[in-house]
């Protein structure tokens, strides 16, 4: 079993070089609070906090609800909104494709599918710091979040 220590010390393949080309000198301290509030939870599939820490770390301000759960961990980002396709565009996703609206929705899909499981614990990064949250406010703020990114694609297509 990987100690917590050992997380700490891990770095995915590649962050490291993509980390120096991008100018950043250290994993954010998000990270290193979701690994120290979640890394005892996590007894199988360890390796997904390194998947975390790429994520965080190449978007350190963006907004996320993190799961914890016996096995593993998943990151729903609120991403920015420039990030998603032009409408009407189509991008490869999973095993097809999927237009802005598809994107945006899956993550409703995968936050009530979640909860449906066995998770140990819920925590949210509103881009200053982590803290520790119930399924209903996971709920509440993925869901402001859809309706804000909606809202804009409906008045500025």
């Amino acid at each position: 079993m990987i100690t917590q220590a050992t997380k700490m010390q891990e770095t995915p393949l590649g962050l490291n070089l993509i980390m120096q080309m991008r100018g950043i000198k250290e994993t954010p301290d998000q990270f290193n609070a979701i690994l120290k509030n979640a890394g005892h939870h996590v007894k199988h599939y360890e390796s997904d906090f390194c998947h975390d820490q790429r994520l965080i770390t190449l978007n350190p301000t963006t907004r996320f609800i993190h799961i914890a759960k016996e096995w593993g961990t998943h990151i729903i980002l609120f991403t920015e909104i420039i990030e998603y396709p032009k409408a009407g565009v189509t991008v490869p996703y999973l095993f097809g494709i999927a237009d802005r609206y598809h994107l945006l929705n899956e993550k409703a899909k995968t936050l009530k599918f979640l909860l449906s499981q066995d998770f140990e614990l819920i925590q949210y990064f509103d881009g200053a710091k982590i803290r520790r949250i119930s399924p209903d406010q996971a709920t509440t703020y993925l869901k402001k979040y859809v309706e804000s990114i909606n809202l804009v694609w409906e008045h500025n297509c």
